[in-house]
């Protein structure tokens, strides 16, 4: 044990010798191949990088599909990152002027459809937003930021213009047939509501492919019953 403490506390002065040697007596300096080695140490690598170009990929992938905040509190962030961390803000290229996403993308309510996410991202915030998420989410609130959930005056209003728009659909085609009946009014009538209604059904309420097409058709059949009782 001893030989080899001696060994190994004498490393620095052979490794010393061997170097100033070499430099006298060899004009050209050679290592050796250590070819195993070298081919072991690449593979490796070369595994390592293999993992981290999915991984970064992946995480690429993941970031890019998060919501992006807003520029006003991106601007606030990053004075806030700058105001605490005052040494990083030296740095080339501005390491905090970046983008910035939600580590946790807000979670919509299932329930949503186009007519209460309109309402959500455009009614005033003290309409929209629910008593109890305004307490939860109190900075959100006061930082106009949208809600999570609608408040129950928005759910009742969408409610509202839903089965308005439905009776609409059936009464304003009926007083149109109805007037100087004809036909080629009575069709035309027909057609342009069902196109109407197919759209409105589509883009306005959430609804699979087969709930949508038994839609349509229920309506066009109710038009085209009271077409023929009609002529």
């Amino acid at each position: 044990m001893a030989a080899v403490s001696s060994t190994k506390d004498d490393y620095p002065q052979q490794l010393y010798n061997y170097t100033q040697e070499s430099c006298h007596k060899e004009e050209a300096f050679h290592i050796l191949e250590f070819e195993f080695l070298q081919r072991l140490n690449i593979a490796q690598l070369q595994n390592k990088l293999a993992e981290i170009k999915s991984t970064a990929i992946h995480n690429y992938s993941t970031l890019r599909s998060l919501p992006t905040l807003p520029f006003p509190h991106r601007e606030e962030r990053n004075m806030r990152l700058e105001r605490h961390f005052p040494s990083l803000t030296r740095l080339p290229n501005r390491p905090f002027g970046s983008h910035y996403y939600y580590a946790t993308p807000p979670t919509f309510h299932p329930g949503h459809d186009s007519i209460r996410n309109f309402f959500r991202l455009h009614l005033p915030r003290s309409l929209i937003y629910s008593a109890e998420e305004k307490q939860a989410r109190k900075y959100e609130y006061e930082s106009s930021q949208h809600p999570i959930e609608v408040s129950l005056t928005v759910d009742r209003l969408a409610r509202f213009v839903v089965a308005f728009t439905g009776g609409a659909f059936l009464v304003v085609p009926m007083l149109v047939m109805v007037f100087a009946p004809s036909t080629v009014k009575s069709v035309s009538t027909v057609s342009a509501a069902v196109v109407l209604f197919a759209v409105a059904t589509a883009f306005g309420v959430r609804a699979g492919n087969v709930e949508t097409l038994v839609a349509t058709a229920t309506y066009a059949a109710v038009l085209m019953v009271f077409v023929g009782t009609s002529s």
